[in-house]
């Protein structure tokens, strides 16, 4: 028995990589990070930190920004790294995929692109910064290689869910359009900070309002298109009267000033376009309201029989072989309890269902004077 434990106790210590392979099979933790031993460049924890007090975030560079896009939870790690270099992680929780994409086009430092890692990112050597779902993450490392990529990869899987850009940014025409210089904005902080026209700067927020910009260049005329989203048209009606009040007291030399409405979007194309190029571009942007239709949530299918589309038919058709079932059964039921009653009263004429004084109220009694 001794023999056999010390034979255990051998085999244990002869496998110096076991922690290392049950660290490796960890899949989900809450905080995000990367498990420990995950990435043989990462040696320890040099600090950490936490908030999740609004309050707190004073203590930021992007407090006010991350304020501002409805901030959740902040988390913050450093490592020590061989070779030496640091690496630095941090994984801010906000209230929706929005906030996290519109604060992604704020802070990046080079064009997005998609993921992986995350939704979007900005990726340039030793810097890594992604949107997705409602979770944004910067990794700064000092170390050679693509250490900051991979543990970007590691942060991502995760988080797990993933999430679509905000359909506003859809709305952008294709003519001209520069997506290195995109920028979306939630709010009046943003805005101050990094809006490049009046057009976003002098709004002033009193609904739940979305603005887009980005550069547009067509035969070497440039300048800044912004898109603004608003809940309703009405609201939206309310603002172009605004802005259209405001733009001709702005409008100057050879930059001009035009608009575009399209049911809840406004568009304001700012720069030395022609009236020729200005159409072109802004007579891309449309809204078409869409109803979808509750069977069609989970399954959407543009396929259909006759200009009818297969969910809508299939619903009809299950009513209609309902009720034929039903009408079916009520059927059987009648004719059934009748031959019943008949043969009933043929082997037991005085029973207790055919008695007299049962039976009086429901005759006929057509052979009677």
């Amino acid at each position: 028995m001794n023999r056999f434990l010390l034979a255990l106790a051998l085999l244990v210590t002869s496998l110096p990589n076991s922690a290392s392979s049950f660290a490796q099979t960890e899949l989900v933790q809450s905080h995000c990070f990367p498990a420990d031993l995950e990435f043989v460049e990462l040696r320890e924890v040099r600090s950490e930190r936490n908030i999740t007090r609004v309050d707190s975030l004073a203590e930021l560079a992007e407090g006010s920004l991350l304020a501002e896009a409805g901030f959740q939870k902040y988390a913050l790690r450093t490592y020590d790294t061989s070779p030496p270099g640091g690496l630095t992680i941090e994984v801010v929780t906000l209230k929706d995929a929005k906030a996290a994409y519109s604060l992604l086009t704020l802070l990046r430092s080079s064009a997005l692109v998609k993921g992986p890692p995350g939704d979007f990112g900005s990726f340039k050597a030793g810097h890594v910064l992604f949107s997705q779902a409602n979770f944004l993450v910067r990794i700064q490392s000092g170390v050679p290689g693509d250490l900051p990529r991979r543990v970007g990869i590691s942060v991502s899987n995760r988080i797990r869910r993933k999430d679509r850009e905000p359909a506003l940014i859809a709305h952008f025409p294709n003519t001209g359009y520069d997506p290195s210089s995109l920028r979306y904005y939630l709010g009046p902080a943003s805005l101050a900070r990094y809006a490049n026209t009046f057009a976003g700067r002098d709004l002033k927020f009193r609904d739940e309002v979305e603005v887009a910009q980005a550069r547009y260049n067509v035969e070497n005329q440039t300048g800044i298109l912004s898109l603004v989203g608003f809940p309703t048209s009405q609201l939206a009606e309310e603002y172009f009267d605004h802005l259209f009040t405001l733009a001709g007291a702005r409008h100057s030399g050879e930059q001009h000033i035009y608009f575009k409405k399209a049911g809840p979007l406004l568009g304001l194309l700012e720069g030395n376009f022609e009236p020729r190029i200005a159409d072109s571009i802004l007579s891309s942007i449309e809204f078409k309201y869409s109803i979808q239709w509750i069977f069609d949530k989970s399954h959407y299918s543009a396929a259909g029989l006759w200009g009818v589309p297969r969910g809508l038919m299939g619903t009809v058709v299950r009513s209609l072989l309902l009720t034929a079932v039903l009408c079916g059964i009520s059927v059987i039921a009648g004719v059934s309890f009748a031959l019943f009653r008949i043969m009933l009263r043929g082997y037991a004429p005085n029973n207790f269902l055919d008695r007299p004084e049962r039976t009086e109220m429901i005759r006929l009694k057509i052979d009677e004077n």
